[in-house]
């Protein structure tokens, strides 16, 4: 039996999309409000914000202070906060570095073409994701110069054309050069979402797609759907859900989505053991 899988629903897929599934011994654990990277770290894949700058420039050997991160504005009823892009063009990322290099003289690019490193400073950090919040510590004057010289760019023009999100601004994180956070090499992380792919050491130490998870699923899984995420995937990994739930095969799946959190349990015994787990915890 597995013992438990994790999904992630981030707010740059579909919101039309509907990953709950009818099931009886289920928790809904809560309806708080989060942000991307909030889920991310609820789900284990980073431990703060500091972790997921080191992580986005791994074996950084210039001694840089920050990473610059191209982002999404995505608005909601309280207020904006980013979304990492990570789908940029090579032609996109080489005019968005001489845009950028105006306002960030110290602006380095990096390999992967998606962020750059920079020596600019971040006044006390705070660990959010709400562009109000960020504006504090990046000065809001760059940020809204930024913002203007982005909004109608060609850039975004493009990426509208293509149905992508626009490039918003950007969001600069400090570096900490002390994360040394591991994964167990057991895990899995199974995503469509570009930037979570591609680096050296990877959030966890093995990935896959969902289609290619879905023939053959794994215990102590995270499954993080994305802006790619379709109804047909969507579809298969609710009836694999299903599946697993009702032949006992996993013991519990958890849900974390921008409106909240819900665990699924195997059966009904399974669910009481969980209470008696987060009874204790809280005790």
């Amino acid at each position: 039996m597995f013992s438990h899988i994790t999904i992630v629903r981030l707010t740059d897929s579909d919101p039309l999309l509907n990953l709950q599934i009818p099931w009886g011994a289920v928790d809904v654990c809560d309806h708080n409000r989060r942000t991307n990277i909030e889920m991310l770290i609820e789900a284990g894949l980073f431990q703060s914000y500091s972790h997921l700058a080191d992580w986005l420039v791994p074996g950084c050997k210039q001694p840089m202070r920050s990473v610059v991160i191209p982002v999404h504005y995505h608005l909601s009823p309280s207020g904006a906060y980013v979304e990492i892009l990570g789908d940029l063009s090579s032609d996109h990322y080489a005019s968005l570095t001489k845009i950028l290099v105006e306002y960030i003289p110290s602006l380095v690019s990096i390999a992967s073409q998606q962020i750059w490193h920079s020596d600019f400073e971040v006044a006390d950090p705070t660990g959010s994701e709400w562009v109000i919040d960020i504006a504090k510590h990046q000065t809001q004057s760059m940020q809204q110069e930024i913002e203007m010289a982005l909004y109608q760019h060609e850039i975004n023009q493009a990426r509208e054309a293509r149905q992508r999100r626009s490039v918003s601004g950007v969001w600069i994180l400090p570096l900490g050069g002390k994360s040394r956070y591991k994964r167990g090499r057991g895990k899995l992380l199974v995503t469509d979402v570009s930037w979570l792919k591609g680096s050296k050491e990877g959030v966890l130490a093995r990935e896959c797609t969902l289609v290619d998870w879905l023939k053959n699923p794994t215990d102590c899984t995270t499954v993080v759907l994305g802006e790619d995420a379709g109804d047909h995937e969507v579809e298969a990994l609710k009836t694999c859900m299903l599946g697993m739930l009702g032949s006992g095969k996993c013991q519990s799946i958890v849900l974390i989505e921008p409106g909240g959190r819900r665990t699924y349990h195997s059966n009904l015994f399974s669910k009481v053991i969980y209470r008696l787990r987060k009874i204790a915890q809280v005790g």
